[in-house]
C-alpha cells in the first residue's frame, strides 16, 4: 500500500511538472507572451538572436506545410542592412530548411536617396544568377518588408533570368501593415498586396515602425 501510495504521489508530481512545462512552452515559446507584452507596452518590436531562431522555426514550419520546396534561399542584404542574409542563413541551415544559401546585395543610388529605393548591386546580381540552376525553386528572405520595392525588384530580376514565378516565394519576419505603409510613405499603398502574402510567408503584420534587431544593439 505504501509503495502504491508513493507511486501515486510520484505520478501526480510528474504530471504536474509536465503540465507546467506544457504551459511554459505554450506561453513563452509558441506564443511568446513576453515578446508581445514588450511590443504592447513599449510600442516596439525587439528581436534578439534567440528570437530570430524562433522566427526561423515558425517560417520553416509554414514553408514545410505549404507546397513550396526551396532548392536555394537568397537573402537580401547590402550596406548595414544585413537582416535578410542573417535570417536566410538561419533558415537554410540543417536545423530548418536544409538547403543552399546565397546573399544578394542591394544598394541605394545617390539620385534615389529621397525615394528610399534600392537596386541590386550588379556584381552581386551576376554572381547569384550565375549560380542558379534550371528549374530552381527560390526562397527570397528579408527581415522587414515596408512597401515591398526591394522584394518586387528581386522577384523581377529572377523572372527576367528565366525563373518561373511559381518557383519564387518570399519569407520575412515582419511586413508593414497597409495602414503603417500609408503613414510612413505619405499615403502610398503597399506594392505587395494581401493576395501576394497568401502564397508567401511572414510572421507579423506590424503596426509600428519601431523595430530593433540584434545588430542594432
Amino acid at each position: 500500500m505504501v509503495i502504491v501510495g508513493t507511486m501515486d504521489i510520484a505520478y501526480t508530481i510528474i504530471s504536474g511538472v509536465l503540465a507546467l512545462y506544457g504551459l511554459y512552452e505554450l506561453l513563452f515559446i509558441r506564443i511568446d507572451v513576453p515578446f508581445f507584452m514588450r511590443s504592447l507596452l513599449c510600442g516596439e518590436l525587439k528581436f534578439s538572436y534567440r528570437k530570430m531562431e524562433k522566427e526561423a522555426a515558425k517560417i520553416s514550419k509554414k514553408v514545410r506545410n505549404s507546397r513550396f520546396r526551396p532548392t536555394i534561399i537568397i537573402g537580401i542584404g547590402g550596406g548595414t542592412s544585413v537582416g535578410g542574409c542573417i535570417f536566410g542563413g538561419i533558415l537554410a541551415s540543417r536545423k530548418y530548411l536544409d538547403t543552399r544559401f546565397m546573399a544578394l546585395d542591394f544598394e541605394r543610388p545617390i539620385r534615389d536617396l529621397k525615394l528610399r529605393q534600392y537596386v541590386p548591386d550588379l556584381k552581386s546580381l551576376q554572381h547569384v544568377l550565375g549560380k542558379l540552376e534550371e528549374n530552381e525553386h527560390v526562397l527570397i528572405t528579408d527581415c522587414t518588408v515596408k512597401r515591398g520595392d526591394t522584394i518586387k525588384n528581386a522577384v523581377a530580376q529572377l523572372e527576367d533570368h528565366g525563373i518561373r514565378r511559381d518557383n519564387i516565394a518570399v519569407a520575412v519576419i515582419v511586413k508593414y501593415s497597409e495602414k503603417l505603409v500609408k503613414k510612413e510613405f505619405d499615403g502610398d499603398s503597399p506594392l505587395l498586396s494581401e493576395d501576394f502574402w497568401k502564397s508567401n510567408f511572414y510572421n507579423y503584420n506590424a503596426r509600428t515602425a519601431k523595430m530593433t534587431y540584434p545588430w542594432h544593439f
